[in-house]
């Protein structure tokens, strides 16, 4: 999920969010659902903005959004979808990172590493079932 946003791929982020969210657990971060909840948010931003500066996003650019996020998550009075919040949040960080990528490569280069970071897990199943005949 982290290494989507890195990467500025939607496909990988929603993909692997999908399988963290099935399968992983948030915890516990206070007795006070709603201050949970709001704390689970601020946990992920915090690794959201982690991995987008790692993927290229300039560092004030990255802190710019992880506040604007976080301000706005401590302004919820409720929050019905947590995984679907969280989700929606991420996505921005992938699309400031993506849109940094392209702007500092060329259209063909990034379009190739789109392709591959799209389709990697079919490779990668591919060779395992050609390894397994």
């Amino acid at each position: 999920m982290l290494k989507g946003i890195e990467h500025g791929n939607l496909n990988e982020f929603d993909k692997n969010f999908s399988k963290f969210a099935a399968e992983g657990n948030f915890g516990v971060l206070s007795n006070n659902e709603l201050r949970n909840k709001k704390n689970i948010v601020i946990a992920a931003i915090t690794l959201y903005t982690r991995s987008s500066i790692k993927g290229g996003l300039y560092v004030q650019s990255a802190y710019d959004l992880s506040d604007y996020y976080i301000q706005r998550a401590e302004r919820q009075t409720h929050i019905e979808d947590l995984h679907e919040y969280i989700r929606s949040i991420g996505k921005v960080f992938v699309k400031n990172v993506s849109a940094v990528k392209r702007k500092n490569e060329p259209t063909l280069i990034y379009q190739t590493q789109e392709y591959i970071y799209d389709h990697l897990a079919s490779i990668k199943k591919h060779r395992r079932n050609r390894q397994q005949t």
